[in-house]
């Protein structure tokens, strides 16, 4: 009798006890992404991205549960950043998810929105955000062309996230820079962040995006009024 290995679809992690996309999603998203070489491509890019800049450096794409680590690079960092391909990255709180928040449109994200919304309020009323709130950071984000985050998903840690887009001028990958909290500025204008717009920006222009450089807006509060809390 034949037998097959039944597919991981979640695993769970050993420290937090939560779940997350086991390897055979992870899988199946990166085959799909493999049509176009994205993943490939994001990949090299990785390497002579964390050359460049001695930083950790991450490549993310959407998932069915969100922002979903694909691909990590180690820096030279003095203290060791241990992350895991498949891990779920939380939209408010991190410098990839803000990237996807803020290039993504509403209506597509809104599910896992709301979820951290709702979650956040529950934790703690005073830092519940309301949609005009989450607009607000969208445009923000927009306009600086770059997802930050220091210290709010991990206190020790700080990062930047840039988009890739594709021959739509969709969002397709995020490629984000991670290192220690105050060592390396998040600054829009610093040396960190150019880097890691070129990087991004030449992964668009290879990928066939329209307008490489030019991060266009998506939908805000309108383009989902109906459905606001």
């Amino acid at each position: 009798v034949q037998t097959c290995a039944l597919p991981i679809l979640v695993e769970q992690n050993e420290n937090t006890g939560r779940y997350e996309l086991g390897a055979t999603i992870v899988e199946l998203g990166l085959i799909a992404l493999g049509r176009t070489d994205a993943v490939k491509l994001g990949s090299d890019a990785l390497v002579s991205l964390t050359e460049k800049t001695g930083l950790v450096s991450l490549l993310s794409t959407w998932g069915s549960n969100g922002p979903t680590l694909v691909k990590w690079e180690p820096g030279r960092l003095q203290t060791a950043v241990r992350l895991r391909e498949g891990r779920n990255l939380p939209l408010l709180t991190t410098a990839t998810g803000r990237a996807f928040l803020a290039f993504m449109s509403l209506k597509e994200i809104r599910p896992l929105l709301d979820r951290e919304l709702k979650a956040r309020a529950a934790a703690d009323k005073a830092r519940a955000l309301s949609l005009n709130d989450v607009e607000t950071l969208r445009s923000d984000i927009r306009r600086r062309g770059l997802g930050q985050s220091s210290g709010e998903e991990n206190p020790g840690l700080t990062a930047l996230a840039a988009p890739v887009f594709d021959q739509n001028g969709k969002i397709a990958l995020v490629i984000t820079l991670v290192g220690i909290l105050g060592t390396f500025s998040i600054d829009e204008n610093g040396e960190p962040a150019r880097a890691l717009k070129a990087v991004a920006d030449q992964l668009s222009r290879r990928m066939g995006a329209p307008q490489a450089g030019v991060r266009p807006s998506s939908g805000g509060v309108a383009a989902v009024a109906s459905t606001a809390p």
